[in-house]
């Protein structure tokens, strides 16, 4: 899965540490999201997108 996180986060000029403390998530969990080490669950990927204000298929795509 290929994710949009770190191009919308900085659309909305926000930090990694805002992001993570608006969703609810640890910093570390937050990285590991941004740099694909892992993947969310559906709740988290949701939370994000509603943060960043775009849709969640936007957000995180399957790799092609």
């Amino acid at each position: 899965m290929q994710n949009k996180l770190k191009f919308y986060r900085q659309q909305k000029n926000i930090t990694q540490v805002e992001l993570a403390k608006k969703v609810g998530i640890s910093e570390q969990y937050y990285q590991k999201l941004e740099y694909q080490k892992h993947e969310p669950k559906i709740s988290t990927a949701q939370n994000l997108a509603k943060v960043l204000d775009v849709d969640v298929n936007e957000l995180f795509r399957q790799k092609e």
